[in-house]
């Protein structure tokens, strides 16, 4: 009896360090593809940012022009991460 509740508990950890893992690589491609947006929006504008978005099957709940940097927030699933990039040195 004690090994079946041994195996059971064990069992119970591993499903909650893989669910763990799979919400920490969620929230990192969240990020990526914020990145990604908000650099395409400072460079080539936010219809490019918009195609990179969907391409990474994301949408931009923000896009924000403030001069030189763009700030963006996007929504991956569901996650969401905000990114900004400048084009000041």
């Amino acid at each position: 009896m004690t090994a079946l509740a041994t195996l059971v508990v064990a069992a119970m950890v591993l499903v909650g360090f893989g669910r763990l893992g799979e919400a920490v690589v969620d929230q990192a491609r969240a990020q990526s593809v914020a990145d990604s947006v908000a650099l395409a929006a400072i460079e080539y504008g936010t219809d490019r940012a918009e195609q990179i978005a969907a391409a990474n099957h994301a949408s931009i709940a923000m896009i924000r022009d403030l001069g030189d940097d763009v700030l963006v927030d996007v929504i991956v699933g569901d996650r969401s991460a905000e990114a900004r990039a400048s084009t000041a040195p």
